[in-house]
């Protein structure tokens, strides 16, 4: 699925880069992520999505959603 259709239906406020990327997955664990992943980075009860996103990088994801 092309980004571009993830942000039709999302309150996207701010974009850079290209949104004809395909995306075949989505993953919150950097673990997970590789390329045509989109990493979420959200706060939460455990750990800070957020520091985790060069990590997600590295594994090769190149599409991230943020909350902060």
């Amino acid at each position: 699925m092309k980004l571009r259709t993830f942000m039709d239906i999302l309150e996207v406020k701010d974009f850079h880069g290209d949104d004809s990327v395909d995306i075949s997955a989505i993953v919150t664990h950097s673990a997970q992520a590789s390329s045509h992943t989109l990493f979420v980075a959200i706060l939460g009860a455990a750990a800070d999505g957020h520091a985790f996103l060069t990590d997600a990088y590295r594994a090769g994801a190149r599409v991230f959603l943020t909350q902060k």
